[in-house]
């Protein structure tokens, strides 16, 4: 027997598999930024509006690149800015200040994205993580120096697995950047300022009362020479242009002094409330002036509104209201999250140009100044948190005592669920400046049928309290039960006000419905098709794309072919968007992170769509239509490969009569065949390898079509996400699964490598006996304990053809799944032969080492990364689409 050849093989093959990972390990740093004149222009005119009196310094623009270890100077870059394919970058700039007294001076990062610690002068003043939260942090006075300070930012990417916001999510997570996402600037507060203005008004009030109240930095002296003005302004037009005062009055500090004062019960009657047909715009501003002179002014906008959904109607001021919604994931043209007012406005008023009424902000909250333009263009908005209840070691509240990292547990959950009511409590502060804010979601990509997302959500409820500043909702792939039979669900659904429920089985779309019916009775909902869809697989042969079925869906809806009555909707996504792991479903043009589902695509050039007068037809075909696979060459490929193999192996199988007697002889009597080889009865090198390429081929023919077959689903897809789930290795597996010939090399490479790692367990077990068994024993009777399988190569010919005519794929499993387990006593047989031991301990052993390893991992990777919830989640899905 050739010895070296068996060897030489799997060692290139593995120098092959690790220069191939060297090189998937190479990521380039990406770097976006935005220019400092477009970030300065902005900054200025909304700060000189609303803290005139104050003075602030701009950040932006040029700052040094340091390396995060040796902390010398790399480069420079503009900010804001965000990166990918770099674990930390730290930027650092020099600025002057002109140190004052009593002044109090506040960084303001606005939203960042990862970990961020921020330090002034060499000393670390800030070290946290809040995903899209923004950020101002208080500067040490004593820190700061008069004339020259050096400030110095460090951004990481965030933990996806359980730590960080929104956590990690297998699919339709848009792409999230690292970085500061909005322009950055010092703000000086004077001595003696407003802190904070919190002001609602209910339009349910006839008078249109402001309620609210006002506080200060510190308390105001009194004795009359300390005056408090407060006024109301409002605009018909967009943006601060011309604004006018409505009521204004001085309230002179008299008798104490007050830190906080209530708003007074001044009627604004006049005014309308804000609708996206008449979007006013309105404000509240207070000063504070001493014996005449302004010591501060600071204005905010004023939401006058009203909202609420009951009955399964939405309400908007008390008017019904039947929303027509698209789905918005902000990205500019080169795909970054880095915020341009200009071009998020231009979106907005597209949007409204072409006849819809409201946007649903996936997944995360937008910069302030997005709700802003929301409310000067009318659009209503829907917006998700980032909270997602599926990752691991979240709101585990009470671990047992004493167990490993209980404590560190406990904690966790503690900082997660805090994190998770900021974003809220800053989405209701928020819901009080702008009109447009009409409905919060407090959960993304909920599973409604999962006990622990239940409970987990129910404890988020519990925390978040029964006052509801806007509605609430869930968006889910799987409702959330509110069925009489279901008590559990729906007390739980009685505390939301509505959902959003993703549509993904649109071959069925009728049906569907009336599963969606039946699970949420009388709830209102909101379909969406913003989730790809379960399957595009048409029928056995017929293969359609995301667009195509956007458009079926949106058309039927409109022209009232569904059933029931609908309040709303989210159907189509504006624009196309990356995600953060690649998708299967998108190969068609091997753009795995590119999602080719909007109305306009990422650089906002607009596809083939309808004049917008015409608004109940938006889509017009799109430019990837249908796949037919019976026509197509691709298909035919395994018929061709595996006829080749087939042929291959029966000209050797009919010529060489050793080769024919040696494999009958290894299936019908294994025993004897292995004695032989414990017997060092020499087989050809030949033989056994030309067996080895043969079943190895055919596997991987086998793997490759029903991967293959599979591409276009959307379990498949979440399945591969929990496999690969680290984006370069996703874009791998994607591009094996779509390029057949070089998932045939692969896996058949795969294949061999696990035989030889099978052989390599035989020489290791022999090492712990009396027995010595040679490396090439081993791997000579690994391959031809495996010779069943040759029983199976006809079937990697029709293999894909069979998959593309069942229905049911019960008895191929089974089949598949025999000869698997006939193959794994095989290869015990064997083992206890050469190294001659008892059969019953070696299948005992093996089998409880193999159940244990398998257990092992499966722990791990539960603990990591929640694996058995996930996939809870694909069986839920699975059951409610079937």
């Amino acid at each position: 027997m050739n010895a070296a050849g068996m060897i030489r093989f799997p060692v290139f093959c593995l120098l092959a598999l690790l220069a191939l990972a060297s090189a998937l390990a190479a990521q380039e740093i990406v770097v976006y930024s935005l220019p400092q004149e477009k970030a300065d222009a902005g900054l200025k005119e909304r700060l000189d509006w609303e803290i005139p009196s104050r003075q602030w310094i701009p950040l932006n623009g040029l700052w040094r690149l340091k390396h995060p270890e040796t902390g010398e100077a790399v480069g420079s870059v503009h900010l804001p800015c965000t990166f990918r394919g770099a674990e930390r970058l730290v930027f650092e700039k020099k600025f002057d200040l002109e140190r004052k007294a009593g002044c109090r001076y506040e960084l303001h990062l606005g939203p960042t994205s990862g970990r961020v610690r921020v330090w002034l002068n060499d000393s670390l003043v800030y070290r946290d993580s809040k995903d899209h939260y923004p950020l101002s942090i208080t500067l040490p006075y004593e820190l700061l120096h008069g004339g020259q300070n050096t400030l110095a930012v460090s951004v990481r990417p965030g933990n996806r697995r359980f730590s960080d916001l929104p956590g990690f999510l297998p699919v339709n997570m848009p792409r999230l950047d690292t970085g500061i996402l909005t322009p950055i600037y010092l703000e000086i507060k004077p001595p003696l300022c407003v802190e904070t203005i919190r002001a609602s008004v209910n339009p349910g009030d006839s008078l249109l009362i402001p309620r609210g109240s006002v506080s200060f930095n510190r308390p105001i002296p009194a004795g009359g020479q300390f005056r408090v003005r407060i006024g109301y302004l409002f605009s018909d037009s967009s943006g601060i242009a011309s604004p006018q005062t409505l009521l204004s009055q001085e309230l002179p500090v008299k008798d104490q002094a007050i830190s906080e004062m209530a708003l007074p019960a001044w009627p604004l009657q006049p005014l309308q409330p804000w609708s996206p047909e008449q979007p006013r715009r309105y404000w509240i501003e207070v000063s504070i002036d001493s014996a005449g002179q302004a010591l501060d002014l600071l204005r905010r906008p004023l939401a006058i509104r009203a909202v609420h959904a009951e009955n399964r109607e939405f309400f908007w001021n008390r008017e019904h209201r039947i929303v027509k919604g698209i789905n918005y994931v902000y990205q500019n043209s080169e795909g970054s999250q880095l915020f341009d007012p200009e071009l998020a406005r231009k979106d907005l008023q597209d949007i409204k140009r072409r006849g819809f009424d409201a946007v649903r902000v996936i997944l995360h909250p937008l910069p302030e100044a997005f709700y802003r333009l929301c409310d000067e263009v009318g659009l209503l908005c829907f917006q998700d948190l980032p909270i997602s209840l599926l990752p691991a070691r979240i709101l585990e509240t009470s671990p047992e005592a004493g167990s490993p990292g209980a404590e560190g547990m406990v904690s966790q959950s503690r900082k997660t669920l805090q994190r998770w009511q900021e974003h809220y409590q800053y989405l209701t502060a928020l819901a009080e400046r702008y009109n447009s804010l009409a409905a919060i979601g407090v959960a993304f990509s909920l599973d409604g049928e999962s006990p622990l997302q239940r409970q987990r959500l129910r404890i988020l409820l519990d925390r978040l309290g029964g006052t509801r500043p806007l509605p609430r909702y869930v968006s889910s792939l799987v409702p959330l039960p509110a069925r009489p039979n279901d008590p559990a669900g729906q007390e739980i659904a009685g505390l939301l006000d509505f959902q959003i429920v993703e549509i993904v089985q649109r071959n069925e779309i009728e049906a569907e419905f009336q599963k969606v019916y039946a699970a949420l009775e009388k709830q209102l909902f909101f379909p969406s098709a913003y989730s790809k869809a379960l399957t595009y697989r048409i029928d056995s042969t017929t293969v359609t794309f995301d667009l195509l079925q956007i458009h079926d869906f949106y058309d039927k809806l409109t022209r009232n072919k569904l059933p029931g009555e609908f309040e709303g909707h989210f159907i189509p996504t504006y624009n196309d968007f990356y995600l953060e792991l690649p998708s299967v479903q998108n190969g068609l043009k091997g753009e795995f992170e590119y999602n080719r589902v909007g109305l306009v695509d990422i650089k906002r050039q607009a596809r083939d769509i309808s004049p917008p007068s015409q608004t109940e037809h938006i889509f017009s075909p799109p430019e990837i239509g249908m796949v037919y696979e019976e026509k197509a060459a691709r298909s035919f490929l395994y018929i061709l490969i595996g006829f080749l193999n087939v042929v291959l192996f029966l000209i050797s199988y009919n010529r060489y009569r050793v080769f024919r007697q040696n494999l009958a002889y290894s299936i019908r009597k294994p025993h004897g065949f292995f004695v032989n080889l414990q017997e060092r009865i020499s087989l050809p090198f030949k033989q056994s390898f030309f067996l080895l390429m043969a079943i190895s081929l055919n596997g991987a023919i086998i793997y490759s079509s029903v991967a293959y077959f599979f591409r276009s689903n959307l379990l498949f897809d979440y399945l591969l996400s929990l496999i690969f789930y680290v984006p370069s290795q996703k874009q791998l597996a994607a591009h094996l699964v779509w390029n057949q010939p070089v998932f045939l090399v692969a896996v058949t490479v795969a294949i061999i490598l696990i035989f030889y790692l099978l052989a390599l367990a035989i020489k290791v077990l022999s090492l712990l006996g009396a027995n010595r068994v040679r490396f090439n024993q081993a791997l000579t009777a690994t391959i031809w304990s495996a010779s069943p399988f040759a029983i199976l190569l006809p079937l990697g010919i029709f293999m894909y053809s069979i998959l593309l005519t069942m229905k049911s794929y019960w008895i191929l499993s089974g089949v598949l799944l025999y000869f698997h387990v006939w193959v794994y006593f095989r290869w015990i047989n064997a083992l206890r032969v050469l190294t001659d031991r008892l059969y019953f301990r070696v299948l005992l052993g093996f089998t409880v080492l193999f159940l244990l390893a398998l257990g092992g991992a499966a722990y791990l990777y539960n603990q990591h990364y929640n694996a058995r919830e996930h996939l809870q989640f694909v069986y839920h899905l699975y059951e409610f689409t079937k």
